[in-house]
């Protein structure tokens, strides 16, 4: 669900990392021989020289072939088969649904 938003390190479990100096290594659980990711302070003289300077984003994560659906309405509230037709319509193009969010509100 990272790809979509969600907090991966929840920021009142980095609280003690950030004051107490500690090191976190993201590890791909898929691919353990891969080295992973390393989230640290930066050394102080590094972070002196980039005080001024602007952040820029380090790395991103993608997933290929995908493609995000909005349905919405009115009319979709309390109908009864609404997501089964959804869901039959992706099964009938060999899709896939990896992520789904609802919200339903009372008017």
């Amino acid at each position: 669900m990272s790809y979509f938003g969600a907090n991966v390190l929840y920021p009142r479990t980095i609280i003690p990392v950030m004051q107490y100096d500690i090191p976190i290594v993201i590890r791909n659980i898929f691919n353990l021989s891969a080295p992973g990711t390393k989230n640290c302070r930066a050394p102080i003289i590094e972070a002196e020289v980039k005080q001024d300077s602007v952040a820029y984003v380090k790395g991103f994560g993608t997933i290929d072939n995908l493609a995000l659906v909005n349905v919405e309405g009115t009319g979709m509230v309390g109908v009864p088969g609404t997501a089964s037709a959804i869901f039959a319509a992706v099964k009938d193009v060999g899709g896939n649904v990896i992520m789904i969010s609802q919200l339903a509100v009372n008017i």
